[in-house]
């Protein structure tokens, strides 16, 4: 993703939601960090492009969830 919401976007609105704060580290959504949308239920399993499915994470928070993801579906 990489740019900042434009102001009511779909992606504005998930920000909203999420109070401006990344749901991996609590810290603020800014302009100067990368952002990115993660799918909390994966499109491969059926997840959806609805905002509640949809949450904004900082780049760094989102490449953990998907290595998290990728170790467990590893070890099954």
């Amino acid at each position: 993703m990489g740019n900042f919401p434009t102001r009511n976007s779909i992606y504005d609105k998930i920000a909203q939601n999420q109070n401006w704060k990344c749901q991996i580290c609590g810290d603020k959504l800014h302009k100067v960090e990368a952002l990115e949308i993660h799918h909390i239920i994966p499109l491969a399993k059926a997840g959806t492009e609805d905002i509640d499915n949809l949450l904004y994470l900082h780049k760094i928070g989102h490449k953990t969830i998907q290595s998290v993801r990728r170790s467990v579906k590893a070890e099954t």
